[in-house]
């Protein structure tokens, strides 16, 4: 299932991808793909322009997996959507 979200992101599908990234972290929430699916959630949400949804998913990966070799990825993510959001809140 986590291959399909891939496929489908990698495919533009991202509503999909989104979809699919949610429902395997609702049925699957201890597994050795956990920190791939929380990361693929937020960055999906975040290319679906979900924005506060994507800063929480984020938020949700760095508080489970502080030290996973993808956190910079997350915490750098997380601000620039947050840059994004004081920016156009400013507007």
């Amino acid at each position: 299932m986590a291959f399909l979200g891939l496929l489908e992101c990698r495919r533009g599908r991202l509503d999909e991808a989104h979809s699919i990234y949610a429902r395997l972290a609702e049925l699957h929430p201890m597994t050795e793909l956990r920190p791939h699916v929380l990361l693929s959630l937020a960055y999906c949400a975040g290319l679906l322009g979900q924005r506060q949804e994507a800063i929480n998913e984020y938020a949700r990966f760095l508080k489970e997996f502080p030290k996973h070799e993808d956190a910079g990825f997350a915490r750098s993510e997380s601000q620039r959507l947050r840059r994004l959001r004081t920016q156009s809140i400013g507007r």
